[in-house]
């Protein structure tokens, strides 16, 4: 099944999505992760919610690391703000 989900932006889409529905119901806890990644594209609420509900701690525990790395990554880093002319009069000498 992970096989399956590595190759899903060849499938259609009604074939696509199936292939997730199977991947959240997988009994290998990394094919329910690979799955949530993708149903997260679509979905980010219910793949969080579903993550959160899984029995295994570990398929719990991805999505809420996943959900600190996104948010990480919609904050600019200290190199894109202070390449901000806005935030560079902040520390102009006047």
């Amino acid at each position: 099944m992970a096989g399956v989900l590595d190759a899903i932006e060849v499938l259609d889409d009604r074939t696509a999505r199936r292939a997730i529905e199977l991947g959240l119901d997988w009994p290998r806890g990394s094919v329910r992760i690979q799955a949530l990644d993708l149903l997260a594209a679509f979905d980010a609420e219910l793949a969080r919610l579903l993550a959160a509900v899984d029995p295994d701690a570990k398929v719990r525990r991805s999505i809420s690391r996943r959900a600190r790395r996104d948010a990480l990554a919609s904050h600019p880093t200290h190199r894109e703000a202070g390449s901000n002319p806005a935030q560079l009069d902040l520390f102009r000498d006047e």
